[in-house]
């Protein structure tokens, strides 16, 4: 999991966005990819919203934080492979100045850090998973050997 710290031009003021697990994408020393959701006009109907996936990829080039929105290419052919195009590039800056790292926080049982690490209670469940009630382990074969006919 993770919180994005982003900044609201009109409101003039900062705002947090929590992504989950499942919508972090990829990620690198200097780069996040995130998954999200966008609402955009219907081009059949004005009044009407259509939500579209989108992706947020967060990352510093030459010691610059920018901000690439890609979305999937209108009018390709039912079938054919998806194209993805930048729909928006940003620069955030603060106070005029451009930000040099990305303002993302991770969140984890070990602290801020974006590292893959085995889940604190994997042992605990490994060691109940392979034992039965009388405290042998059995394996994956336990249940079918106990519930055999005799």
């Amino acid at each position: 999991m993770g919180i994005l710290v982003d900044y609201d031009d009109t409101a003039k003021r900062a705002y947090l966005v929590a992504y989950t697990a499942e919508n972090i994408t990829n990620w690198g020393d200097d780069f996040i990819v995130l998954k999200e959701s966008a609402f955009v006009p219907d081009g059949a109907d004005r009044f009407e919203l259509k939500e579209i996936e989108q992706y947020r990829e967060l990352l510093v080039e030459d010691k610059v934080y920018k901000v690439r929105i890609w979305r999937k290419k209108e009018g390709v052919v039912a079938g054919a492979a998806e194209e993805w195009q930048i729909a928006e590039e940003l620069t955030p800056t603060k106070l005029g100045v451009s930000l040099t790292e990305i303002p993302f926080f991770w969140l984890s049982c070990f602290g801020q850090s974006g590292k893959i690490e085995k889940p604190p209670l994997l042992s605990l469940v490994e060691s109940v998973m392979g034992s039965d009630s009388c405290g042998v382990g059995l394996g994956p074969i336990g249940p079918k050997k106990t519930a055999l006919k005799t």
